[in-house]
């Protein structure tokens, strides 16, 4: 590799460590900058992948957890990323078509999509997900900095103000968690179907549970121990 090349390599990465550091600060120069740089798409789209990975691999535990082979667990995180990529991007959709139809501000899809992107900065401590009882306390703290990032971005993106972009934003939250949370509009059968698939064992076991299990089998051997 040229020199050259390692030095734009370096600016590179330390304009996405700068970006992530504004982002998580709920900055609003960080779209800012995005939007205007020439780059702001190849940086939306690394700090999406990195914050991505982390998240992915938090949820990996479960995984580890249920005993999956290897070309499972690759299948799994594989989908696991994918399943975020496409729900960024319908946040996304549904952020640029409801700031045009209610407030009438247009902008095009892509410096939306960036603006959303980068607000999954917080994803970078996914990781953290993994810890057992803590995990969903950390896991719903990151999803409101997400959420308080998009709403920040959204206003800098769309120039509206805070209740605009806070209604944009939580009515396509809305939306996205109708389509994947809520159990009217999500198909149990097919939840269980894609577990099989992508992992290759019947019953999803989480980590507590985990953690619960192997507590009841050192305190039965502790016992046992005893009476012998």
């Amino acid at each position: 590799m040229a020199e050259s090349e390692i030095i734009t390599l370096v600016d590179f990465l330390a304009a996405v460590w700068q970006l992530i550091t504004q982002v998580l600060r709920l900055n609003p120069k960080a779209f800012e900058v995005i939007l205007v740089a020439p780059n702001g798409g190849q940086l939306a789209l690394s700090i999406l992948i990195i914050a991505g990975l982390s998240y992915t691999l938090g949820q990996s535990v479960v995984l580890f957890a249920n005993r999956v082979n290897r070309s499972h667990f690759i299948f799994s995180l594989v989908v696991s990323a994918l399943t975020l990529a496409i729900s960024v991007g319908f946040w996304a959709f549904s952020i640029w078509f409801l700031a045009e139809t209610l407030f009438g501000v247009c902008q095009s899809f892509v410096a939306v999509m960036t603006a959303v992107a980068i607000s999954f900065a917080p994803y970078l401590f996914g990781l953290f997900i993994l810890l057992p009882y803590l995990g969903h306390i950390i896991f719903y703290i990151l999803r409101i900095w997400v959420f308080l990032a998009v709403v920040i971005g959204v206003g800098v993106t769309f120039q509206i103000g805070f209740i605009e972009a806070l209604v944009c934003s939580t009515l396509g939250w809305i939306i996205l968690e109708l389509l994947t949370r809520i159990p009217i509009f999500r198909i149990k059968s097919l939840d269980s179907w894609l577990w099989r698939v992508t992992t290759g064992t019947d019953h999803q076991l989480q980590t507590d549970e985990i953690v619960n299990l192997y507590v009841d089998e050192e305190q039965s051997s502790a016992l046992r121990e005893d009476e012998e």
